[in-house]
């Protein structure tokens, strides 16, 4: 590897250290805020919470005003922020007449937690101001509760968001720090960074292997359950690939080193999670046209709720606290974490069983797989590696009825040889009828299969799935599903990588799309319902703003509470 080789994967390797730092850093800056703010506003609330037991005590409206602004302004200023650059998108469309202005204000968090929250702390100065010496009036604990609440909140849920990347948290984990490696028959340990390609790594018994390479000498039995999903450790020999965070068993082995530091599988693998749980979901359409005008609606809602009151004969400080309890009650972050929390968990624990999504769309098309179309490349990994010495044939039947169960046809795609259609053929339900066919007639045959609308995909080895996903002809599969065989192109260009030649994850990979999109669509349900039940609640006075906060904040909780279900998830493999 080149100097400049290892200075890039010695900076990714860095940057990955770097973000998760930074990650850590955050979450205790938004626990010490959450403090902070809690016992700021506890003052405020002591007159309340006495009232309950009979007892009076007041608190002046200086020190409350005191209070209460340094929560408002200064805890809470990253609602501010947040809520200034969308404001200002629509307000330059608006006065440059670029048509779409409601649409630039889509589904903004913390716009309506800033107006809300803003309005009450400046009806209370207000109410100060009216009646001075009258400490009853001002009421600056509804403001500073509401704060103090959604950032407890938001606090709550990047705790509970954790635990969505806790897959690619442990894949990390995997990677040793140092390891030792071999100079002229001498021994010395180093830092993984000095490792170069070509350097001999000595790896004792229960270590995990620093870097991807080739077994020089010793024999083992390698733990690779954590990168590749296998449910036995293999067995490796001289000669034999190994790849870096696999646990080394009672062997003593030397390795050559082939790839280190952001360049071994275990680092991509990392790398592609992480792509594929950063990108945004496909929301289905009905839910992006509600999304792209629910501030503007809330609004609306909100100014309907005051001027109602107020014509009904309410007093300002009633109309203006019940409209508050509308905005507040609104915030759309648990309808903006329904479908992204689902896929981080679901990708997340997917890769744990050797299973990896390229991106947010192989996940979105996987799920709605009608046929499964094996190629000759498929059935000759199948046959060259049988997972765990289960007898080939027994494994394809398996997966023919698992996917035959779940609702998905399976077929032999033409241009298979005599030996690969006997396979095919002993599983009795997989539609062989075009095995020998030449190979040209592959393409006609994909068409043939997608002609009555299904989502077909394509199983064969990495470059074969990777060429039928990247084909934008109508004869192409609309996904391509790669058996790992150490290419880089399986990993870059399939839609999905299968870790290990085992038919029945084609099944997995499915069937986990599957319950990731029911969680999304769970979560999706709970939000319309709350917002559904809550906001006419608040218009009509029956939730005050301290309440309207609390269950805005738990709704999100709940949220990605329910996408963390999926982490049960176990693939039946053979």
């Amino acid at each position: 590897m080149t100097s400049a080789a290892i200075s890039t994967s010695d900076s990714a390797d860095s940057d990955s250290i770097q973000s998760i730092r930074r990650r850590i850093a955050a979450n205790r800056r938004a626990a010490l805020t959450v403090v902070a703010s809690g016992c700021l506003t506890l003052p405020l609330l002591v007159p309340i919470m006495c009232a309950w037991f009979g007892v009076e005590r007041t608190l002046p409206a200086w020190p409350q005003l005191i209070l209460a602004s340094i929560v408002q302004f200064g805890l809470g200023a990253r609602f501010y922020r947040a809520a200034y650059e969308p404001l200002r998108a629509v307000l330059r469309r608006a006065w440059r007449g670029v048509p779409g202005v409601l649409p630039a204000c889509t589904g903004d968090t913390d716009l309506l937690v800033t107006l809300g929250t803003s309005a009450a702390w400046g009806l209370s100065v207000y109410q100060m101001w009216a009646h001075p010496g009258e400490t009853g009036h001002a009421d600056f604990a509804v403001p500073a509760v509401v704060i103090t609440l959604v950032l407890l909140g938001k606090w709550l849920e990047m705790r509970a968001e954790r635990k969505t990347t806790a897959a690619v948290r442990a894949l990390n984990a995997l990677r040793p720090e140092r390891a030792r490696v071999r100079i002229e028959g001498v021994e010395r340990e180093v830092a993984i960074g000095e490792i170069q390609t070509g350097m001999i790594v000595v790896v004792r018994p229960g270590e995990r292997v620093p870097v991807d390479g080739v077994l020089l000498e010793g024999e083992t039995e390698i733990d690779a359950s954590l990168i590749a999903g296998e449910t036995v450790p293999m067995a490796k020999h001289p000669g034999d690939l190994v790849t870096a965070g696999a646990l080394n068993g009672a062997g003593l082995l030397s390795i050559e080193t082939r790839a280190i530091g952001a360049e071994t599988m275990l680092a991509r693998i990392v790398r592609q999670v992480e792509s594929v749980q950063a990108e945004q979901a496909l929301i289905p359409r009905p839910v992006e046209r509600v999304g792209t005008v629910f501030v503007p609606v809330t609004l609306g809602i909100a100014l309907a709720t005051l001027l109602g009151w107020l014509w009904y004969g309410a007093g300002a400080e009633t109309a203006i606290l019940n409209a508050v309890a509308v905005l507040v009650i609104a915030c759309p972050y648990a309808l903006s974490r329904a479908a992204p929390s689902a896929i981080k968990v679901g990708t997340g624990i997917a890769a744990r069983h050797g299973i990896l999504f390229k991106n947010a769309r192989a996940l979105e098309i996987a799920h709605r797989i009608g046929v499964v179309a094996f190629d000759k490349t498929a059935a000759q990994a199948f046959a060259l590696n049988p997972p765990d010495g289960v007898a080939t044939v027994e494994t394809i039947e398996a997966a023919v009825e698992a996917l035959r169960d779940i609702g998905v046809d399976s077929v032999m795609l033409p241009g298979t040889n005599e030996g690969s259609a006997t396979i095919a053929a002993s599983a009795s339900e997989m539609d062989v009828s075009h095995a020998q066919a030449v190979p040209e007639h592959e393409a006609p045959s994909v068409a043939h299969l997608k002609s009555g609308g299904r989502v077909v995909a394509m199983v064969s080895d990495g470059i074969g799935a990777a060429a039928a996903a990247a084909a934008s002809t109508p004869c192409a599969a609309d996904s391509g599903i790669a058996i790992a065989s150490g290419a880089d192109v399986e990993m870059d260009a399939a839609d999905i990588t299968l870790m290990r030649s085992d038919p029945m994850r084609v099944v997995a990979a499915i069937d986990v799309s599957r319950r990731t999109y029911r969680k999304i669509g769970q979560n999706l349900r709970w939000v319309f319902v709350y917002h559904l039940i809550g906001i006419p609640l608040a218009a009509l006075g029956w939730l005050n703003p301290m309440v309207a906060g609390a269950a805005m904040a738990f709704c999100g909780i709940g949220v990605i509470s329910n996408a963390l279900l999926l982490r049960r998830w176990q693939p039946r493999l053979s």
